[in-house]
């Protein structure tokens, strides 16, 4: 019995594998702000999900800045009072056996790097385009991050005037005001236009700064079809002549469950 896990900024996702190589049964509430509350739900629904069956491993994904040493978390959203626990430490106290704990963006993009649309790659990009903004880069089917903390390529600053970043100016959040976003994340043509531009300049920093084959996008903003991947991928290649070869652009395909398989991909 494996459990995986998918910690966002709006929802939490946990599901239970058999064999490690499925998901057998997929939970899905509310991501408390409160950290202590947080663990508790995570608990209860964990023991639930096991049905007293004996749990070889845990692992999953936690929006953040995730420490790769100390394993402590650091957030300045939503999630501000997890910033310094270490979750990693308190499952493994609880359950008695091994967690890994990367950061959730993370884990959706080695979901797409084995499972969905990063299959064919030697590289990518991810972003998940969700109440935040996240990604990771991937080659050859691993992670390529600091050891510090994981890429925010969210928190690049694209208006140096109001010093505003990708996820401020983007982010389903910046776009609906957190709540709305929550309630009713649909597909807005108003969005394109006020997104397309400050879209197409993360773009192209992340093609200058992160060569790769692909850039992948997923999360709620994407997902609801708020951007027109063929639209957005010939405008991007129409500014990117400093490149020989622009990366294509291509929707995630394993929707809301990502982080899940991609947890699942750390279970081996």
């Amino acid at each position: 019995m494996f459990i995986v896990f998918d910690i966002g900024a709006t929802s939490t996702r946990i599901a239970k594998s058999q064999n490690g190589k499925s998901l057998d049964v997929v939970q899905k509430y509310p991501t408390p702000r409160d950290y202590q509350e947080a663990l508790n739900k995570l608990k209860e629904t964990i023991t639930a999900l096991a049905d007293n069956k004996s749990i070889s491993k845990i692992s999953g994904g936690q929006t953040g800045q995730i420490n790769s040493q100390a394993k402590t978390s650091h957030h300045n959203g939503a999630l501000k009072l997890w910033s310094g626990y270490n979750l990693t430490q308190d499952l493994k106290n609880i359950f008695g056996c091994p967690v890994h704990i990367i950061n959730d963006a993370a884990a959706a993009a080695l979901g797409e790097a084995y499972f969905g649309a990063g299959k064919t790659y030697e590289s990518f990009f991810y972003y998940t385009i969700s109440t935040g903004i996240g990604g990771a880069w991937i080659k050859h089917k691993k992670i390529i991050a600091g050891i510090q903390h994981n890429s925010e390529p969210g928190h690049q600053i694209l208006d140096v005037e109001k010093w505003s970043s990708m996820e401020d100016l983007i982010s389903g959040t910046a776009l609906h005001g957190e709540q709305e976003f929550i309630s009713t994340p649909q597909s807005n043509q108003t969005d394109w236009i006020n997104m397309k531009e400050k879209l197409i300049a993360g773009l192209f920093n992340t093609a200058c700064h992160w060569p790769s084959q692909a850039i992948i996008l997923g999360g709620g903003v994407t997902l609801s079809g708020a951007i027109p991947i063929d639209e957005l991928e010939q405008e991007l290649q129409s500014k990117l002549n400093i490149i020989q070869q622009s990366p294509v652009i291509k929707k995630a395909e394993l929707g809301d469950n990502a982080g899940l398989w991609g947890a699942l991909s750390l279970l081996h």
